[in-house]
């Protein structure tokens, strides 16, 4: 007999390598239904929390996890930050859970990667050294590093305590959900920008690998979770697992080497577990993987980069600085369409000077220039590239013109009314161009000039800034207030009890605001309201001095 095999006769092998085409094939399983509807129930309470908000008038403050800043920064305890805490906890135990079944940007992230395949748009995932650092940056800088600023300034932490609706931060409950919350509109631009930009840029959860703060703390703590993928004896190597790993994870590889998947991308979505057409992975406790010993000469599998070192080094500073540009731009941006900015718009402008300094470019599957001639798709982005880096560089005037203003805002309050002539008359300047160059006036940015101005000697300037600040929003109590002082200083005491009264119904616990409408109800002649006024404001004041 020959020992050569027959056509007819696949080799044999104990370990099928990962794509070996006789091994079995993947089985549908149940957890992606379950997983879908569970993300899809997050959406729903969203809109069950908001309908009740509408009914009710009062409703549980949003669950955001960015208050976790509320609480380090000024010490007020949220209902966000008790949410956080708990899903710590429970990630230290149980693993990466939260990410897989309860993150509503999770469940976008994988509706755009389901979207793009179904439209045969072939992502392209950067490969950059500097993107494994990004979630740890970002989670230093928004926890550690103003809690570094402030021990450095000398300034004590405030202490814990709960905050009423009154304040600009409410502990559990409030009237004003949106409060500190983006504008739909922006809220979807978040969507897209975090969903299908991100996904087609980072890859298939690339957000949650590579931009996410709260994913890096989670990552962290995955490594103590005893619960984990783990596998038996009747394992074959057959890959299917790490074909449906939709984390990008070599789960076959990490089972074989440690028995447990240590990778802490992993989401502990289960769709290994439920794939596996021989049973032999399950859910389980053991010991965590920061304890898992590696094997001699098992080292998991480097990708090569994409970038030089350089080009690395452009797409981190580039990061840092989009991130800083446009967080909190206009009182509009919030932080995660940032972070996605960051990571979305150096790439642009990487791939766009491509474009002008190279005969071929191509962008996953779309060829952008052939022959050193754009494309009608090169046309298309070099076009959208541009308007994107544009608004960024004016947007970063914006912010610096501001930067500079209160910096010399800061500088003229520290001195002498004598000397602060030079300073006040630069903030003035500084400010007054930030407002000039804003593609959209904010009351913050009103009232931060309209306090330069009062700086300078301008009560009557910073009064008309006030009550333009009161325009754009009035459903801000600390505005009303401003407006109301300089109204009484000018000679308008009746339009300063109308916005007085205004600021305390919309602020009820607000002790100097009551206590500044008695004073003026009772130069005006009404002792009684006045009184009632006063007396309101001490037993409020007492209140919060017994918290």
């Amino acid at each position: 007999m020959s020992s050569r095999l027959s056509p007819a006769t696949p080799p044999t092998s104990p370990r099928p390598a990962a794509g070996d085409p006789f091994a079995p094939l993947a089985r549908a399983h149940r957890f992606g239904a379950w997983r879908a509807g569970a993300l899809f129930s997050v959406y729903v309470l969203m809109v069950v929390h908001i309908l009740h908000w509408q009914l009710a008038g009062r409703t549980l403050a949003p669950l955001e996890l960015h208050e976790v800043m509320y609480t380090a920064e000024l010490g007020v305890v949220t209902a966000g930050f008790l949410f956080m805490a708990g899903t710590l906890l429970l990630t230290a135990v149980f693993g990466r859970f939260f990410c897989g079944w309860a993150c509503h940007l999770l469940a976008l992230q994988d509706l755009s990667a389901w979207l793009l395949k179904k439209l045969g748009i072939r992502r392209k995932p950067i490969r950059a050294r500097v993107i494994a650092w990004a979630p740890f940056v970002i989670m230093f800088y928004m926890f550690v590093w103003p809690q570094l600023e402030r021990i450095a300034d000398g300034r004590p932490h405030p202490g814990f305590r709960f905050a009423g609706d009154e304040e600009p931060i409410a502990s559990f409950t409030t009237t004003n959900f949106w409060r500190n919350l983006p504008d739909p509109w922006i809220a979807l631009l978040t969507f897209v920008v975090c969903g299908g930009w991100i996904v087609y840029v980072l890859g298939s959860r690339g957000f949650c690998t590579h931009a996410c703060p709260y994913g890096a703390a989670f990552r962290l703590l995955d490594r103590l979770a005893p619960g984990r993928i783990r596998v038996d004896d009747k394992c074959t190597q057959c890959g299917t697992c790490t074909k449906v790993c939709t984390s990008g994870i070599q789960v076959h590889d990490q089972l074989r080497t440690h028995g447990t998947v240590i990778d802490p991308r992993c989401l502990k979505d289960l769709d290994c577990v439920g794939s596996c057409p021989h049973d032999a992975l399950h859910y389980g406790f053991g010991a965590p993987a920061l304890f898992t010993q590696r094997r001699a000469g098992e080292l998991p599998r480097q990708r090569t980069p994409e970038f030089s070192s350089a080009v690395d080094l452009f797409l981190g500073l580039g990061f840092l600085l989009v991130l800083l540009v446009y967080r909190g731009l206009y009182g509009t941006v919030p932080f995660l369409m940032a972070v996605g900015l960051g990571a979305g718009v150096p790439y642009a402008a990487l791939v766009t000077w491509r474009l002008v300094r190279s005969s071929q470019v191509e962008l996953g599957r779309c060829e952008l220039k052939r022959a050193g001639r754009l494309q009608r798709a090169g046309v298309l982005f070099a076009a959208g590239s541009t308007l994107l880096l544009a608004l960024t560089a004016h947007s970063a005037a914006v912010r610096f013109s501001a930067w500079r203003g209160a910096a010399a805002y800061a500088e003229a309050s520290s001195l002498p009314a004598a000397a602060r002539g030079p300073a006040s008359a630069a903030a003035v300047a500084w400010l007054q161009r930030a407002n000039d160059l804003a593609l959209v006036a904010t009351s913050a940015a009103k009232v931060e000039l309209a306090w330069a101005r009062a700086l300078c000697g301008e009560p009557l300037v910073a009064k008309a800034l006030f009550a333009e600040a009161v325009g754009l929003d009035p459903a801000r109590a600390d505005h009303r207030y401003f407006l109301a002082g300089f109204q009484a200083r000018t000679g308008e005491p009746d339009l300063a009890v109308t916005n007085l009264r205004a600021a305390v119904q919309l602020a009820p616990r607000w002790a100097e605001a009551h206590e500044r409408l008695g004073q003026l109800l009772v130069q005006q002649g009404d002792k009684v309201g006045g009184e009632a006024e006063l007396a309101l404001a001490r037993q409020l004041a007492s209140e919060a001095a017994d918290r």
